[in-house]
């Protein structure tokens, strides 16, 4: 269940989530007024009977998106399903290595850094069973989590992948990607790291004042 404890364990984080709306529009205005004239000029000709094709692409990207989280919350449900018929994920081991005190272990790691297995085998041996003996009462009720979650996953990161890759053909829709880009980077900070897009590089890089 690798990939179902690592979507639940780290949430997205950003620091740009302090900023409120206004802030984020304004960075992007301001950036807009001062490289929007060169982006424009780079803006391909469209028919007016044409529509931009950045909005397919935003709304592709924000119905794969909320797929994706339909399917990590039906991870969450049955994990916590089983945390309430089967007790915690994670049970509780004394430290031989500090005496008095205890730690959590979800893996056999955790009782081993606790535990050394070579010098407490009998007490390493114990935890272990017991904590597969957990794990296997979670299996029951939640089963192979895995599978949850991989084609939305994948169409998630595939719709980003499209909108990154859309040139807007309209100023409007140039400010639309603008804005849909900061709302994404809220969400997730490193969500462009590896894509490469100038006209959403630009909308993070606020004018000099």
């Amino acid at each position: 269940m690798t990939q179902a404890d690592r979507v639940l364990s780290t949430p997205p984080t950003n620091t740009s989530a302090r900023h409120s709306r206004r802030s984020i529009l304004g960075a992007i205005a301001g950036s807009a007024a001062a490289a929007g004239g060169i982006a424009a000029l780079a803006l391909p000709n469209a028919k007016a009977s044409e529509p931009d094709p950045i909005y397919a692409a935003i709304e592709a990207h924000r119905k794969a998106g909320a797929a994706s989280c339909a399917a990590s919350a039906e991870i969450r449900r049955l994990y916590d399903l089983a945390d309430e018929i089967a007790g915690p994920r994670e049970i509780d081991i004394p430290s031989m290595l500090e005496p008095g005190t205890t730690v959590k272990a979800s893996i056999w790691l955790d009782i081993e850094q606790a535990i050394p297995s070579a010098k407490f085998p009998e007490q390493y041996a114990y935890y272990l069973a017991l904590l597969n003996e957990r794990s296997e009462a979670h299996y029951a009720v939640t089963g192979d989590t895995d599978p949850i979650g991989e084609e939305e996953y994948a169409a998630e990161w595939d719709a980003l992948d499209e909108f990154a890759d859309t040139v807007p053909t309209t100023l409007a829709g140039l400010l639309a990607m603008m804005i849909y880009a900061a709302e994404v980077r809220e969400r997730d900070c490193g969500a462009f790291t590896d894509r490469r897009c100038a006209l959403i590089e630009t909308s993070r890089r606020p004018p000099r004042p």
